[in-house]
Formats: C-alpha cells, sequence, structure tokens
C-alpha cells in the first residue's frame, strides 16, 4: 500500500478538555501559514518563502538544513526559495512543527516547577524522537509514506498533550505526577497489582489522559495526520486504524527505548519492555533494537573534554 492514508479528525473529548485547550499558547501565525500552504495545491515556494521571512529562527533552521553535508551541494545556499526548493514542502513545514514545538515546550517566560518539568519532558522529547529516526532507519523496508525524519518530528511532539496539561492546569497534573508509582517499587511477584502510571492517574484527575489530549491539539493546529495518529495512538498502538498501526508501533517503542536511558521520562509507562510481536510487527529484531539503543546512548554521551 503507497496511497497515504485517508483524513482521520478527532473532537470527541469532553468539555473540560476543549476549555483546557483554549487556555494555550496559539501556533506560531508563521507556522499555521505554512501548514496551510503545503496542504494548498495553488501554494508555490515563493509564497513559503514570504511566510517563512516572518520567522527568522524557522529561516534558520531551513538555510541550515539544506546546507547540511547530506544534500552534496558545491557551495553554500543563502537564498531562502532555492531552500526550499531543494528541502520540498514536507520537510519545510516538517521543520515549523519543529520549531513551534521548541517554543512550546521550552517558554522563555516561566520558571519553577512549571521549567523543571518543562525541561524533563522536552528532553525525553527530543530522545524519543531520535529513537523513532533511528528506528526508521533500521526498517528493512522504508515506511511507505512517512519519512525517518517524519518519524522525527512524531516522536518530538508525542507528549504534546502532557505539555497542555501543564500550560493549563499544572497543580493537577503535578498532584498527578506525585502519586505515580515509580517502576523500581513494581513487585516482581506473579499476582502483583499492575502499576499505577501517569496515564491512569489523569483518567481520575482530568477525565482524559494525555494521549488523547494531544491528538485534539494538534487537530485544532491542523497538523497532518499522520500527527494525530502518532500522538494519539502512541501508548495504544494497536487502537489506531490498520495502516496507521506500524507508524504507531515504532513510536511507542521508542517511547519506551527514550525512558530506558539514565534519567529518561517513564511516569506514563506501565513497563519498558518491548514484545518481539510489536518488533515483529515493524520488521524489526532484537538486533535491530539493541543497536539503536547503542546508537542512542552513543548520541547522548557527552563530548570528551580536550
Amino acid at each position: 500500500m503507497n496511497a497515504k492514508p485517508q483524513l482521520r479528525r478527532s473532537s470527541d473529548l469532553p468539555i473540560e478538555a476543549e476549555r483546557l485547550l483554549d487556555a494555550l499558547p496559539t501556533l506560531p501565525k508563521v507556522a499555521l501559514e505554512v501548514i496551510r500552504l503545503v496542504d494548498s495545491p495553488f501554494a508555490s515556494a515563493a509564497d513559503l518563502r514570504r511566510a517563512v521571512g516572518e520567522d527568522a529562527i524557522l529561516t534558520a533552521r531551513i538555510l541550515q538544513a539544506v546546507n547540511a553535508s547530506t544534500h552534496g551541494l558545491s557551495r553554500r545556499i543563502a537564498d531562502i526559495e532555492r531552500a526550499i526548493l531543494i528541502l520540498g514542502l514536507n520537510t519545510v513545514r516538517n521543520l515549523a512543527i519543529i520549531t513551534s514545538a521548541e517554543r512550546f515546550f521550552q517558554p522563555r517566560r516561566e520558571a519553577g516547577r512549571f521549567r523543571s518539568l518543562a525541561n524533563e519532558l522536552w528532553r525525553h522529547a527530543t530522545t524519543t524522537a531520535s529513537a523513532a529516526k533511528l528506528l526508521a532507519m533500521e526498517l528493512p523496508e522504508p515506511h511507505p509514506y512517512l519519512t525517518s525524519e517524519e518519524f522525527y518530528v512524531i516522536g518530538l511532539i508525542h507528549d504534546v498533550g502532557i505539555m497542555a496539561e501543564l500550560y493549563s492546569d499544572r497543580d493537577r497534573l503535578i498532584e498527578a505526577l506525585e502519586r505515580v508509582q515509580p517502576l523500581d517499587d513494581i513487585a516482581r511477584s506473579e499476582g502483583s497489582a499492575p502499576r499505577k502510571d501517569l496515564r491512569a492517574l489523569e483518567l481520575e484527575v482530568f477525565g482524559f489522559d494525555h494521549a488523547a489530549l494531544g491528538r485534539r491539539l494538534c487537530d485544532r493546529w491542523q497538523f497532518p495526520t499522520f500527527l494525530l495518529d502518532g500522538v494519539g495512538f502512541h501508548h495504544s498502538p494497536m487502537d489506531a486504524a490498520e495502516d496507521a498501526q506500524p507508524a504507531a508501533v515504532l513510536v511507542s517503542i521508542a517511547d519506551r527505548v527514550a525512558a530506558s536511558v539514565p534519567g529518561g521520562f517513564a511516569d506514563d509507562l506501565p513497563s519498558l519492555e518491548v514484545d518481539d510481536e510489536e518488533l515483529e510487527l515493524i520488521g524489526l529484531d532484537e538486533e535491530a533494537l539493541d543497536r539503536v539503543r547503542y546508537q542512542l546512548q552513543a548520541d547522548l554521551a557527552p563530548a570528551p573534554r580536550r
């Protein structure tokens, strides 16, 4: 199957969830315009250049991407319209989403408990993004409609719903986090009670979990369908539509791989184990998973001092 999946949007959350989302910062207008233009059959590189030109950080990121060594250009590109033509519309859209995600996860004006939680979630987001990209690069055959860079974007925003809770109702989120039972405290004996993780506590405290909330937020922001599915089903990939299940499984595995690194965020996971059946569904095995773990650890290791 090579066609992209049909559009699937969601709007079945409680009214309280919609009110919570109403209190969030809006997506930057440049990102919204870039997403709109990429979805339009009539948009041109010149249209994107005009939109991107209003955001200096996004402009710099696009130029940095096009001048990366992987593009094999004989000389540096400084013209943003030419850079857009070389990278392609989808890559520019992905860069706009990445730039917006960084601003959303790392607001400048917040401090204290908000800042420490946001930093922890951003570290986990970037680690999961790297793990998702590495897993995608291990696939025996390329995904029919997602690139490794798009898997990176899914991994980066998979927990955007937790950030939404942090922005809108930090006290209740902190209450839920403080009640999470650490993985190390779970009894290993047969018949022990399952771990009460963040998702179970979110359902008690909010009436919905961060995956459903994040999916709805991506819907409001008019993100592509593959992001809605990746965010919405990263904890329950087999509940996704059949064509979206492999991508959701990959991101779910990436989430656990990222959570297993030292200091990783695991509060929303019942366990860190990855089943052979999950790997088989995306065509990978334990050796491939070990290579990803090894590369991720190497990438995260601090550079040696000179």
